[in-house]
């Protein structure tokens, strides 16, 4: 895997308790292609013309290539429980890089993969931000580093990506999965913070049913305790 990143680096990821469940039951971690996003910027490299000259430009293909999965460096982020797991029907799966590389590790005869921090700037929006970000990059070096541009609006992130570049077009999906054992790759898994005690008893009692052997906790981010404050 194509990364800066040390295997001891924690990553975290927000999911439904139903993609959770998937996970578990299935024993399948799922990558999604960027148009299934929300975000109408990513892909830019794709979705954008590149000019020659006054009169001709052209389109970059490959869009069908990238199947992503995102992580962020953030353990603690109120913003983040309140986006991804709306109506308390969300977790937090912990993991490593090192976990990463295992999940990715037989898959490189189909794929390239790179796992790196997002650089968030609203220069993407510029007409001459390949001309100044990327001036000397090939066309397959752009292709790849686009994936890891975001605008400042989405900094609160602070994300990683997870990108596997298919060598070869794949139209006629837009997920790709990779069977693994669940267990070997989440180290953790974190409850809303909202979640009433029979709700989180019930989660809790349920992934151990489905035989996870991580810790699972609730939450602590609205847990309050009175401090005696000195004057």
């Amino acid at each position: 895997m194509n990364t800066t990143l040390a295997d001891s680096t924690k990553l975290y990821r927000f999911i439904s308790f139903e993609a959770l469940l998937d996970h578990l039951v299935n024993k399948r971690f799922t990558f999604l292609k960027y148009k299934l996003f929300n975000d109408p910027w990513e892909g830019f490299y794709h979705k954008g013309f590149h000019t020659i000259s006054e009169n001709d430009s052209y389109s970059v293909k490959g869009e069908n290539r990238h199947f992503i999965m995102c992580f962020t460096k953030r353990q603690i982020s109120e913003a983040m429980w309140r986006i991804y797991s709306r109506d308390g029907r969300g977790v937090q799966i912990g993991t490593s890089v090192g976990r990463l590389n295992n999940l990715i590790a037989g898959c490189s005869t189909d794929f390239d993969c790179y796992l790196r921090e997002v650089i968030y700037n609203d220069d993407i929006e510029k007409d001459d931000f390949f001309v100044m970000k990327l001036p000397k990059a090939t066309m397959h070096e752009k292709i790849v580093e686009c994936q890891f541009h975001k605008r400042r609006a989405f900094d609160h992130e602070e994300e990683v990506r997870l990108v596997l570049y298919a060598k070869e077009d794949r139209p006629d999906t837009d997920v790709h999965s990779l069977d693994y054992d669940p267990n070997d790759i989440i180290e953790n898994v974190t409850l809303d913070p909202r979640l009433d005690k029979r709700t989180e008893d019930l989660q809790s009692r349920t992934l151990q049913i489905l035989g996870f052997k991580g810790i699972v906790a609730k939450s602590k981010l609205y847990t309050y305790k009175r401090v005696l404050y000195k004057t």
